[in-house]
């Protein structure tokens, strides 16, 4: 591969917000294996893994007890999300069928899930609720799978060539950059892209 010489950072950073784009959409599809495995969105943000999966070695009824003498609201809608996800066969790991007839692995997590697409290897974390908000960690994950596919390499041509010469921390480091020149904005844990 030919370094090009004076990689204009700029051009790099556009690429890099097509890329994040890119993986925007993608995050739909791991969206869709949530929802196809009968968990909500919203709930999962909140409660972590106690909205997909109760542990049994907890016990319910005391719990219900606790929830009910704590009078105390959060802890009641904590016990009514921990019923309803103990009346759930749902595996933390396990294999999804999109409509293409794809298939892909999945594993829950804490607010999240984590997909790969066992043909093409392609990796998408999310974690719930925010479909437009993506985790830089995530996207660097899933960038440098975009940086092997021939189909992505036109799109994505100086950024392999900065990181020819740099590591991928060089990516977070544009990413701040992005921040603070307001194409990404910080919402929480997450980013956004400033429209």
């Amino acid at each position: 591969m030919t370094v090009p010489q004076n990689i204009d950072k700029q051009l790099v950073k556009e690429e890099l917000v097509l890329a994040i784009q890119r993986f925007i959409e993608r995050q739909f599809i791991v969206a869709q294996v949530i929802k196809d495995l009968g968990l909500h969105l919203d709930d999962m943000e909140q409660f972590g893994a106690i909205a997909w999966g109760w542990s049994p070695e907890r016990n319910l009824h005391t719990f219900q007890q606790w929830a009910i003498e704590s009078n105390d609201a959060d802890t009641q809608v904590y016990f009514y999300i921990s019923r309803r996800s103990s009346k759930r066969t749902i595996q933390q790991r396990g294999t999804w069928i999109d409509v293409y007839n794809q298939t892909w692995e999945y594993f829950l997590h804490g607010r999240g899930c984590d997909i790969t697409n066992t043909e093409t290897g392609e990796p998408i974390d999310w974690d719930c609720a925010d479909i437009n908000a993506f985790d830089a960690m995530f996207f660097v994950e899933h960038l440098q799978w975009q940086l092997q596919q021939v189909e992505l390499t036109e799109h994505l041509s100086r950024t392999k060539g900065w990181l020819f010469t740099r590591n991928e921390f060089s990516i977070y480091k544009l990413i701040d950059e992005l921040k603070e020149d307001g194409v990404l904005i910080q919402q929480g844990e997450k980013l956004k892209v400033n429209k």
